[in-house]
């Protein structure tokens, strides 16, 4: 090992210009960490090749993409300015949605793909090359220092004073590979894609940053048993505190492979395996070729283990029968490749939970139904490219029918079947007594990747069209409904409502209102 001392940081600048993609990192800066199956003492993981900064991201980093957004400035600073002298410090009061804006600022500004490491990654960047080891640097307790590991060893460090305990970002022990700091001084975020499906007290999960909570490598205020090698805590997503900061790894330049979602999708078939099949896209070429790969458990926080022993060609689906154990949960992807056999891109994960029915049920939306009937629409609520769905709840309004105090209702469920809210939409008398009439629909109106609702909608007396946030029920927009032109008295009332793209680029609602008897006029 090599300890090195340094009051003053080589700075990785960041630089911003009016052309296509200039924000760049120094090429020089990362550490090329290689990919391989490793092994821990419970199971075994497959990682790619990744590159990794050599010590946590820092105050002045961090400082050039808040000068070229406006993002607001971690709270450490003063009048915006950073503290004196803090400059080669990490940066810390940063949290999760402070990465999601970050990370797509420098992706969109950039030639490579940069990220948060994974537990997998940052556990082997952590080893330095050797196999294993109780801290990062082996198992010998002498070096658990303080003028090498920055911790806390009487655990009486007081949480306010950040200042006097915080080390430069380049301080103390490198291990192996040159990397500093790969435990104490701060604790780091790690992005661990965990299966949403499994996740249990979580009802809406509105960004993929949101289920992603966990946290590696102790900090200046963790005493001696954080610092043991690969230490993972929870951390809900939206805390940000004096201890807690990041540091990026990236692709490396020869795979600098994108996500692509293929509405992947699994189900057993009558054989006992897993049958696998995706979406080809309209940017895919023709020839296109697929790679197919498995890990088993809930967190997709390695590459998996290729299935295929060649590329699938012209095809996009696969049976998985390889020791399939039933009750186990099985995670996959999909990559697309291109003419030279370089992956260029990857799907997202999908689970399944192997079983020995035929047809097992994959998700289930169980809405809570008073009386009457239901109408189901699916879509595609939470942008994760999985179906989520809208259930219409009659709630026993129906022509003819007495009404029983309880209007028609709409419940939402995301993918997981987890049930998000639950909204009045229209009493009997404003539907002429009909929940047929309380009619809906949903569309991405914004483009924003996320469904939209859009019901007639009742507020106060009146009827209205609305749009909807499908994740939450908010209303973000209405327009007087148009009121029926014909007579309403005996009449068989038809009100339907469509969505077209009369440009073929803007969504617009088209709304009809009137009654059977008409039709014969048409």
């Amino acid at each position: 090992m090599r300890v090195f001392i340094f009051s003053s940081l080589i700075m990785l600048f960041i630089g911003c210009e009016n052309t296509n993609k200039t924000t760049t990192m120094n090429d020089d800066s990362f550490i090329a960490i290689p990919g391989g199956v490793y092994y821990t003492e419970r199971d075994s993981f497959s990682l790619d090749d990744f590159e990794i900064m050599p010590h946590p991201f820092t105050n002045a980093q961090y400082k050039a993409f808040t000068d070229a957004t406006g993002y607001p400035a971690p709270l450490h600073r003063r009048n915006g300015k950073i503290p004196d002298s803090k400059e080669d410090y990490p940066v810390i009061y940063v949290n999760r949605d402070d990465m999601d804006t970050f990370l797509v600022w420098l992706n969109s500004n950039s030639d490579r793909n940069y990220r948060l490491p994974t537990s997998h990654e940052f556990r082997i960047a952590a080893l330095g090359g050797e196999e294993s080891g109780k801290y990062y640097w082996g198992n010998e307790e002498l070096k658990l220092d303080t003028s090498l590991i920055n911790f806390d060893p009487n655990e009486n460090r007081p949480f306010d004073k950040w200042e006097k305990y915080l080390k430069p970002a380049i301080w103390g022990m490198q291990n192996d590979f040159g990397l500093y700091q790969m435990a104490g001084n701060i604790w780091r975020l790690i992005s661990d894609d965990l299966d949403p499906e499994m996740a249990t007290c979580k009802f809406r999960i509105e960004t993929h940053s949101s289920n992603k909570r966990y946290i590696m490598g102790g900090s200046w205020a963790s005493p001696k048993e954080y610092m043991t090698l690969g230490n993972t805590i929870y951390n809900s997503p939206g805390l940000r505190y004096p201890d807690l900061g990041y540091r990026l790894v990236r692709d490396p330049e020869n795979a600098n492979r994108v996500k692509k979602n293929r509405n992947i999708a699994p189900v057993m078939n009558s054989l006992g395996a897993v049958s696998i099949s995706w979406s080809v896209l309209n940017s895919d070429k023709e020839d296109i070729r697929f790679n197919i790969y498995r890990l088993i458990g809930s967190n997709r926080a390695h590459s998996g283990f290729k299935l295929n022993y060649a590329p699938l060609i012209i095809t996009s689906s696969y049976p998985d029968s390889f020791q399939i154990v039933p009750g186990t949960r099985y995670q996959y992807k999909v990559t697309a490749l291109d003419k030279n056999g370089i992956e260029t891109d990857y799907s997202e994960w999908i689970g399944i939970t192997s079983s020995e029915e035929q047809y097992p049920v994959i998700v289930k939306f169980q809405p809570l139904l008073v009386k009457g009937g239901m109408m189901p629409v699916f879509a595609d609520l939470e942008g994760w490219s999985r179906r989520g769905c809208v259930i219409r709840l009659d709630n026993d309004n129906k022509k003819t029918s007495q009404y029983t105090g309880i209007p028609v209702q709409l419940e939402a469920f995301s993918s997981t079947g987890k049930s998000l809210w639950r909204k009045n939409i229209a009493r009997h008398n404003n539907i002429f007594g009909s929940a047929s009439n309380a009619t809906f629909n949903m569309c991405d109106m914004d483009g924003d990747g996320k469904d939209e609702v859009i019901p007639l909608l009742q507020v106060g007396d009146k009827n209205n069209l609305a749009i909807l946030n499908g994740m939450s029920g908010d209303l973000l927009y209405k327009t007087p409904w148009d009121p029926m032109s014909t007579d309403f008295s005996r009449s068989s009332t038809r009100i339907q409502m469509s969505v077209a793209y009369r440009d073929g680029k803007i969504p617009e609602v088209i709304t009809q209102t009137g009654n059977h008897k008409n039709e014969k006029n048409l």
